[in-house]
């Protein structure tokens, strides 16, 4: 075997592992499968065949959200800064109801419509992760659907 092709399956393995899989020879067909559960939260819109939110193996999944809360009747296309307000306010609140919280957060991901709008959306995330902030990406996309400015996604411990 050639030293980078075991190197890559060490890596995999390793990986695997980090995440709390693992590989079994358990011949019951279950073959250590970890449990998935899913929730769809009302105060948001769902534009697709997905779920707002997994939950899998200690960690919980959001969905990427853009500024809608249905329950208010509030769609927000116009201003990054109330946008992302309300984006973290979603997130803060349905990471609430699966009994996570913002102080979980390991990962974010951002998306903007035009980076632009990058410092903007800035002020206001930072007020979301006063301290210990998560890892995070941002980028800029050509458009979103709903031609909203900005649409977040999230990765947190439970």
């Amino acid at each position: 075997m050639h030293k980078s092709k075991f190197t890559l399956i060490v890596l995999c393995i390793l990986t695997l592992t980090a995440c709390g899989c693992y590989i079994s020879s358990d011949q019951s067909g279950k073959g250590g499968a970890m449990e998935k559960k899913v929730y769809n939260v009302d105060f948001l819109d769902k534009l697709g065949p997905y779920s707002h939110i997994v939950e899998a193996n200690g960690f919980i999944f959001l969905s990427g959200m853009v500024p809608v809360n249905l329950e208010k009747n509030v769609r927000i296309t116009d201003n990054v800064t109330t946008g992302t307000e309300l984006v973290l306010s979603n997130i803060k609140q349905a990471l609430e109801s699966v009994g996570s919280g913002m102080d979980k957060v390991v990962k974010v991901t951002v998306f903007l419509n035009d980076m632009a709008n990058f410092n903007d959306m800035n002020a206001v995330y930072k007020t979301f992760f006063p301290e210990k902030p998560p890892a995070r990406s941002c980028v800029a996309v050509k458009s979103l659907p709903g031609n909203f400015p900005i649409e977040i996604e999230v990765i947190a411990i439970k």
